[in-house]
């Protein structure tokens, strides 16, 4: 699934519906954005506190009557769990003009297409998935730093998680204020300045700085 070319023929859709509310668009948007944490599989969960957190929606009344109507008017597909201790499980329906949807590269090359990167961290960080895909951005750094093929002997795992924990600290924020959007200049640049640290540690000490070992106890101060 092309994720900006389904978003552009689901907002075409909405805007000309005229049976969709607010609360319609907000639930919606809400299951497009769990739909796009699970890399767009063709089931995913969600529970009903988390969509009613992120849509807004107060009412379950209203939550249970949006959900019903998506259905009905084939926005979704809506699968009730019959474990209260599960989520339950939906799918998002394709928009695609018929014989004109894009080619998902996850199925020519058989390897799993990741969504387009724009402030991973802070866009999933609220989710409960949040914890599995850390672990998928964290090989995807460590892939970027061996691309950028710098001789050294650093542990690129190690400077993956260095490089995530601090910027997780400033909340992926440039200067505490503007939100990063593009990590890998920033990644470059982190793998620069640890190989030039790693270049200073191994050179030797300053001879000005050796004990001189031929000393000669015989001759007065």
């Amino acid at each position: 699934m092309n994720y900006i070319e389904h978003l552009n023929q689901a907002f075409r859709k909405i805007h000309e519906d005229t049976k969709l509310r607010p609360t319609h668009i907000s639930l919606y948007m809400a299951l497009f954005q769990f739909a796009n944490a699970s890399r767009f599989k063709t089931e995913f969960q969600a529970g009903r506190e988390e969509l009613m957190q992120y849509s807004k929606i107060g009412s379950t009344k209203t939550y249970y009557k949006c959900l019903n109507e998506l259905q009905k008017w084939n926005y979704i597909r809506y699968y009730p769990s019959k474990n209260v201790y599960q989520s339950s499980r939906f799918s998002i329906s394709n928009f695609y003009p018929k014989g004109k949807q894009a080619v998902n590269k996850q199925e020519t090359s058989g390897k799993q297409a990741l969504p387009p990167y724009i402030n991973i961290y802070k866009l999933y960080k609220d989710y409960k998935i949040y914890k599995q895909l850390k672990p998928n951005f964290e090989n995807e750094v460590i892939n970027f730093l061996k691309k950028e093929k710098q001789s050294s002997k650093l542990d690129l795992k190690i400077e993956a998680e260095k490089f995530i924990a601090y910027y997780e600290k400033l909340n992926w924020n440039l200067a505490g204020q503007k939100p990063i959007t593009n990590w890998q200049p920033l990644a470059q640049k982190w793998l620069i300045s640890a190989i030039s640290f790693q270049k200073l540690n191994q050179k030797s000490p300053d001879k000005n700085h050796q004990l001189n070992q031929n000393k000669t106890y015989n001759e007065p101060l």
